[in-house]
């Protein structure tokens, strides 16, 4: 697993050629190509016309260079960034990143070296400098420039990467001064400087699948390999099609093995009307279209808006139609798109898995090894239509709210479908107004995190996080005694008993108004009133039984009658009644799956806080 993980993350490039290498060898010249190491993440896709387009007016508004890119095969690596961002890779160097800053709704480019040496080459008239030569007498990389060193500055803007020009060599700083503004005598940081050979080689994307040809074919052989060896596991064979360009490739990769499939198509009711088109077109009458119960709208007015942190949406509105489905068709084979480079969750998937959260689905996965390159070039190789939203910039394709997709793929809904833009931001507004939480609620994008990272930690909570005291004493006898008030109060106890019984064994005192759980060693009871008191010896475990007790009193309040807990249970003994899990207890083995798989579960950190004091 890790050799091919790390394949994924190298490409090579002929430099006869001035193309992009899957392997390590040219299919045109037959030489060996120049290994080129990744450092900031794995995906790689070609530029098309429409992003080219960008890069070419950045570049033009900012050096006053017309077409600069015209006749270069464009390639953008994604690397981490608050917002999309990605390297621009040219001649197989680093050219420049191209980063989008929600703040200002538009996208920056930095230059890097040999973007700076190539612009200079081509001509560029503003933004640059000329330098004394007396400069390269000392070390300049990440130091200042002094206001004796400057001959010439050109239509200078401080606001962007400053072009110096030092003799043959050429670097790239960070200026503190603009045309018509006074020189400070440290004026400019240098960023990076050296000589660079500039590549007048034209490269395309059909001089790059020329290269790359032998290369294909054998990734498409051990992908056909994987598929024909997997179809005997069930005669009921199917492909998980989302639209994307990864479930594109294996649908037309099992095309190539059997006629003898049927395709799952999970409409959330929030796909972009392109792709739903591009499902119509491209499925025909072969696809079984799933969805869930209930509306993503229903549910969002009681479960808050979805976040990166609390993606409640993809259990509730993808994965329990999905089970749904296998449930009614028995055990099934489903080939899916996910490959190893997505994603460091992603890095460890194998060819074979069983769906832990839809009991019966055995998932075949036979691009895992594929990096994005080699999927867009065997797209390209092929001919094969795609989603044409990726035509037009989008780098993924999902949701069109999907907290996880970039902030200029959401800004660039307000343009072309204004109308669910402006769904979704007035449902945000109405959420923010209802909590407290502000315009940066929604104006800057805060709603796409509940505990915001650690590099926008400043931002508040965007949702109420409920804390549960519990105060924390130790008996004469030495029994460790959890007091406090969760803050949730349930008409019928009766209900709260039947969740609670899944612990462990229950008893409920109807007159007394209290539900009693001895699980192990470790005693809960908890009252009408809300208190809660654990009792135990064993202080971890006590408090690991109480994170139990949350979830099950959360699934109680926030159930959405999704089905997957039912659908998790071994033993068969869940059904859902007046909105809510009912434990069969004579048949419960107690063994937590249908807690493992509910999302309500799974996020109960976002509901509440606990505080042992």
């Amino acid at each position: 697993m890790r050799k091919s993980h790390e394949r994924i993350g190298k490409i090579y490039w002929c430099r006869n050629c001035n193309v992009p290498l899957l392997g390590n060898v040219c299919g045109i010249c037959g030489k060996s190509g120049e290994k080129i190491v990744l450092h900031h993440g794995v995906e790689i896709r070609p530029g098309f016309e429409y992003t080219v387009e960008r890069i070419n007016g950045l570049i033009e508004k900012i050096y006053g260079v017309r077409d600069a890119l015209k006749g270069k095969l464009v390639l953008l690596h994604k690397i981490a960034g608050i917002d999309r961002t990605e390297e621009i890779i040219v001649d197989g160097m680093p050219f420049a990143t191209i980063a989008y800053i929600p703040e200002n709704k538009e996208f920056r480019i930095n230059l890097k070296g040999y973007g700076a040496a190539y612009l200079r080459h081509l001509g560029a008239v503003r933004n640059i400098i000329v330098v004394s030569k007396e400069a390269l007498k000392r070390h300049l990389k990440n130091r200042w420039l002094h206001r004796s060193e400057i001959i010439e500055k050109k239509e200078f803007v401080q606001a962007y990467d400053t072009i110096l020009c030092i003799g043959d060599y050429t670097g790239v700083g960070i200026s503190r001064f603009s045309d018509g503004t006074e020189i400070p005598e440290k004026c400019v940081r240098v960023r990076e400087i050296g000589r660079w050979n500039i590549c007048t080689k034209k490269s395309t994307i059909e001089m790059a699948l020329r290269a790359n040809v032998r290369y294909l074919k054998k990734l498409e052989a051990q992908a056909v390999s994987d598929i024909k060896r997997n179809l005997g596991h069930s005669d009921k064979v199917y492909i998980s099609f989302s639209g994307g360009k990864d479930s594109t490739v294996v649908l037309h990769l099992l095309k190539r093995c059997t006629d003898r499939f049927e395709i799952l198509f999970v409409d959330t009711g929030l796909e972009y009307p392109e792709t739903r088109e591009f499902v119509e077109n491209t499925c025909g009458n072969r696809v079984h279209v799933l969805k869930p119960d209930k509306s993503f709208w229903e549910l969002v007015e009681k479960m808050g808006p979805p976040a990166k942190d609390y993606r409640w949406c993809c259990k509730v509105c993808k994965l329990a139609p999905v089970s749904k489905f296998v449930e009614t068709h028995g055990n099934i084979v489903c080939f899916e798109g996910r490959r190893k480079g997505e994603s460091f969750s992603r890095a460890g998937i194998g060819l074979i898995e069983h769906n832990p959260f839809v009991p019966g689905q055995i998932l075949v996965n036979p691009i895992r090894n594929w990096s994005a390159l080699d999927v867009w070039l065997y797209i390209l190789w092929h001919r094969i239509p795609v989603n044409p939203l990726y035509l037009m910039d989008y780098e993924r394709i999902g949701c069109f709210m999907c907290p996880a997709e970039h902030a200029c793929e959401f800004d660039e809904l307000a343009h072309i479908h204004p109308e669910m833009y402006s769904r979704w931001l007035n449902l945000l507004k109405t959420w923010s107004e209802k909590n407290g939480l502000g315009r940066e609620y929604w104006e800057k994008g805060q709603w796409r995190w509940v505990v915001p990272p650690r590099k926008i930690q400043s931002e508040e909570r965007t949702r109420e996080v409920h804390d549960v005291k519990l105060n924390e004493s130790e008996t004469c006898g030495g029994e460790i005694v959890f007091e406090g008030n969760v803050g949730m109060i349930f008409q019928n106890l009766c209900e709260v008993a039947n969740a609670l019984g899944i612990l462990g064994e229950v008893r409920y005192i109807e007159e007394s108004g209290v539900v009693s759980v001895a699980t192990g060693k470790v005693r809960v009871m908890f009252f009408a009133s809300g208190e809660l008191t654990v009792r135990g010896r064993e202080r971890e475990t006590m408090r690991s039984i109480v994170i139990r007790v949350l979830q099950q009193l959360l699934r109680m309040k926030f159930c959405t009658s999704c089905g997957i807990c039912v659908r998790a249970c071994p033993a068969k003994a869940l059904e859902i009644i007046n909105n809510k899990p009912h434990v069969l207890l004579d048949r419960c083995r107690k063994c937590g799956r249908c807690i493992d798989a509910c999302v309500i579960a799974r996020y109960w950190d976002k509901h509440v806080q606990i505080v042992y004091t």
